[in-house]
């Protein structure tokens, strides 16, 4: 994981869909879910965002 990831793990609380969460990190829908889905991988774990 680098330092992306670990923004993306501070910005998912609060955000309740993957549009919102995308554009308050600026970053394109689709980027994100591979983000995320990268992010899971690692961790062995499901965010309830999908």
């Amino acid at each position: 994981m680098d330092e992306r990831d670990w923004e993306i793990l501070c910005e998912i609380d609060g955000k309740r869909s993957i549009s919102k969460l995308s554009e308050a990190l600026f970053i394109s829908q689709p980027a994100l879910t591979y983000r995320i889905n990268k992010i899971e991988r690692f961790a062995e774990w499901r965010f309830w965002l999908k």
